[in-house]
């Protein structure tokens, strides 16, 4: 599963929600999680904090939760 899509499923977020507190559309957090897209790492970052992550593990793929700040 792709690390981006473990994480904010993790928060029970969905793709609008996470969008919608980046300033994003829908469709740019699909692409990120299917890989059409590759996430900046200004994006990661911004990312990682709403989900509650560290920014680097937004690229690996998770399955463990290893990368859970707290």
């Amino acid at each position: 599963m792709n690390a981006i899509r473990y994480f904010r499923e993790k928060e029970s977020m969905s793709q609008k929600e996470l969008a919608d507190a980046m300033g994003l559309q829908p469709t740019s957090i699909s692409r990120y999680e299917r890989g059409v897209r590759q996430l900046s790492v200004d994006k990661a970052k911004k990312m990682a904090d709403i989900l509650k992550v560290d920014w680097t593990c937004l690229y690996d793929d998770a399955s463990d939760g290893s990368g859970k700040m707290g």
